[in-house]
């Protein structure tokens, strides 16, 4: 996604320029004096026990972050005063590197970015495969912004080395055992809740593999949710559905396309990101007559922002964001909610 892949530039960048520095102690200096064969094992030790401390920082937030790795400078966004995380010193591949975490909107670290001096992520992969073998999953073919990556799975954590335009970098993230359904806890008790349906579709999937441009071997990486649900009121229900994926996530959210069934094949009219499960979907529609498009209400949360509500309104057929203030006078449906004893049931690209 180019959202996630700017995102890791403007860390990378970040990190350059020293904000926030903290004292360390350069890793060179403390191999210098090591034979050749020592100075590699030391390497492999301290890398090891460096992304072990990373692993650890998931999960936590700016108070007990400390228990595990000490110091760390505060990183606050373009206004001063919103912290998105904090910038830490750790020793990996014999390299002085700055760790920056990046807080959820909960405030709890949700991934773990370093960048690493090499433009060439080839001898950081020899590394890690002598770690943790090879890699789980590897993407050759360069996303939307630029980037390939291999990733090793190690039990709830992910350890993804990125290469993207002369770049590279290691991201540590938790897996995520809900991707889809973020928490339902901000949808009013008024508002009533629907189950994402259960059953796949065909000409759904071939659309989004489309229109994703997603190859066979990465469908089955590639999940949906979806609901039949008339937004424009002309009396025939169109599919909303939300992809989670290599080519459509990011740390902010996920994809989203809405269109309709159509003499067997599924059209697709707009596409979304930064999306994330339950949205709402309004009774009224916005020009307050019978017949017009209904909006759709999303919480945005992630990338260290505080959550916000979004409304996209129909300007012409095509849905265009605004800012959404309050909930107290919204009458709709919460369309692709969690129903009990579903999730681990998730449809993927793979039946077309």
């Amino acid at each position: 996604m180019k959202y996630k892949s700017l995102y890791c530039l403007l860390l990378a960048c970040t990190l350059t320029c020293g904000v926030g520095a903290v004292s360390s102690v350069s890793a060179n200096a403390a191999l210098s004096s090591l034979q050749p064969t020592d100075t590699q094992s030391a390497i492999l030790r301290q890398t090891r026990d460096s992304i072990r401390l990373g692993l650890l920082l998931l999960g936590e937030d700016n108070l007990h972050a400390g228990r595990y790795v000490q110091g760390g400078t505060e990183n606050y966004a373009a206004d001063g005063t919103t912290l998105i995380g904090r910038i830490y010193s750790l020793p990996l591949f014999g390299e002085n590197t700055q760790a920056g975490t990046l807080y959820d909107s909960e405030g709890k670290v949700s991934n773990v970015t370093i960048q690493l001096d090499s433009p060439k992520a080839k001898p950081y992969s020899r590394t890690l495969q002598k770690l943790y073998g090879n890699p789980t999953n590897i993407q050759t073919r360069p996303s939307e912004g630029g980037a390939t990556w291999e990733e090793w799975s190690l039990g709830k954590n992910n350890i993804r080395l990125y290469q993207e335009y002369g770049l590279t970098a290691l991201e540590l993230t938790r897996k995520a055992n809900n991707h889809f359904y973020d928490s339902e806890s901000w949808i009013p008790a008024s508002i009533q809740k629907q189950y994402a349906e259960t059953k796949p579709c065909p000409e759904l999937e071939k659309a989004i593999a489309d229109y994703y441009d997603i190859r066979k071997e990465e469908r089955t990486h590639t999940s949906y949710v979806y609901n039949k649900v008339d937004l424009n009121g002309d009396g025939t229900d169109e599919i909303f559905a939300v992809i989670t994926g290599p080519y459509t996530s990011g740390t902010g959210g996920d994809s989203a396309v809405w269109g309709r069934l159509y003499k067997g094949k599924f059209q697709i009219y707009q596409s979304f990101t930064l999306i994330r499960t339950p949205i709402i979907i309004t009774k009224d529609a916005t020009n307050g007559l019978p017949n017009g498009a209904r909006s759709i209400i999303v919480r945005q949360s992630g990338g260290g922002a505080p959550a916000e509500l979004i409304q996209y309104v129909s300007h012409d057929g095509k849905y265009v964001p605004e800012p959404c203030d309050s909930l107290d006078k919204v009458k709709g449906t919460a369309i692709l909610c969690t129903a009990p004893g579903t999730d681990a049931k998730k449809l993927t690209l793979t039946h077309f």
